[in-house]
């Protein structure tokens, strides 16, 4: 634990609610408060785009409570969730965000009071650390965390954008070894001395020893009839390839497709079913009752390099669900297949539909190995001991 009274800074992309998912920067301004510290929690960006998506993330209702600002209790600390209205590239943002600028716009004003606290460190999610670094006295300790390395997605100024953040702040708190190697290799001496490592969390330590302990009988879970349908599941936000999905469904009319996110439904097949965003506990029951997961990526460019095993995959295979995936990092898990064009995936979905897939004993053991290290009792020890050894 932490002295009372201290202050972080925190800025990142998404809304802070209690009943909402916790990805990973969520997960550490949960921890930080739980530490001890008052947390003001800065959400951005806002624009009118990203207001109207409606995700399993932040929607248009929540605008009014964003500008207004909200508080939540956590143990004996608060969270502080607010934003800003403005969302200008990075070059405008040198010029709005100057003090001639922030005295007469009501939306920066805001920002003046956060600018004029004293906060033990500040801590910045991707594209808010462009803006914020701006700002900050360069004696203000600042970490980084980029879910995703900003010049994987950013064209133009994201790699100039990226540079200056971490020449800026102490440290960088890097997800996973993909997002390590792409770090390093694009920036070297810059980062290499500050990077850290902080997984995400995806399990409470229980609930992921009572998965592993079922996973030696996964295939006893699966009591269908001849003529029922097998069930293949796509969970996420991240961008699908329509025709790739066209494809797949007209191939394997034995199995019906599920697409859960915020994806308009544009393939007609009568086999595929879009459905709307879900909460957590209604796509976990979906997890379970389906046979495969899939991951019909559409290829986005550099970012596709840094897609590796996330908690949505871990969910699929800890249930004993094999994965499929396509433009994705090639990495070797049991039970993960990454294919390497359309046919191939779809030749792959059709294999599992027919021969039941379930892990070995030895594919539990390295499950057991590899998600301790992303539950959310790990993160918590591993976060308070980055926290303690920054603030001494």
């Amino acid at each position: 634990m932490v002295e009372q009274n201290k202050n972080v800074f925190a800025c990142g992309y998404h809304l802070y609610s209690t009943n909402s998912r916790f990805g990973g920067f969520l997960s550490i301004v949960a921890s930080l408060a739980k530490m001890g510290f008052d947390v003001d929690y800065l959400t951005m960006p806002t624009n009118i785009t990203w207001l109207l998506k409606t995700t399993d993330r932040e929607n248009l209702r929540n605008l009014l409570k964003l500008i207004l600002g909200r508080d939540y209790l956590v143990g004996n600390s608060r969270v502080f969730n607010t934003t800003l209205t403005k969302n200008l590239p990075f070059k405008f943002s040198k010029l709005i965000f100057s003090d001639l600028f922030r005295k007469y716009l009501p939306s920066l004003r805001k920002l003046d009071k956060f600018l004029r606290k004293e906060y033990t460190f500040h801590i910045f999610e991707s594209v808010p650390s462009s803006l914020m670094c701006l700002l900050m006295n360069p004696e203000k300790k600042c970490i980084y965390r980029p879910s995703d390395p900003l010049s994987a997605y950013m064209e133009n100024d994201g790699e100039t954008i990226e540079q200056l953040i971490v020449q800026r702040c102490q440290q960088v708190w890097y997800v996973n070894e993909l997002s390590k190697n792409y770090l390093l290799n694009r920036y070297g001496s810059f980062v290499s001395n500050k990077l850290v490592s902080l997984p995400n969390p995806f399990f409470q330590l229980e609930k992921l020893k009572m998965r592993l302990s079922n996973l030696e009988n996964a295939y006893m879970t699966l009591n269908r009839t001849s003529s029922e349908k097998l069930i293949c599941t796509y969970v996420g936000v991240f961008p699908v390839d329509y025709e790739l999905i066209e494809k797949v469904s007209s191939d394997n009319l034995e199995v019906t497709f599920l697409i859960i996110g915020p994806h308009k439904p544009k393939v007609r097949s009568s086999n595929v079913f879009f459905l709307k965003s879900l909460r957590q506990d209604e796509v976990e029951k979906i997890i379970q009752s389906s046979d495969i997961g899939f991951l019909p990526y559409s290829n986005r460019g550099k970012i596709n390099e840094l897609l590796g095993i996330t908690k949505k995959v871990a969910d699929f295979l800890t249930y004993g669900k094999p994965v499929v995936a396509i433009n994705v990092a090639d990495i070797k898990f049991p039970g993960y297949y990454v294919t390497k064009n359309a046919q191939d995936f779809s030749d792959v979905i059709k294999y599992l539909s027919r021969n039941r897939w379930y892990p070995l004993r030895e594919d539990v053991e390295y499950y057991k190995e590899e998600f301790l290290s992303h539950t959310f009792e790990f993160f918590e020890r591993r976060l308070t001991f980055l926290v303690k050894s920054l603030t001494n």
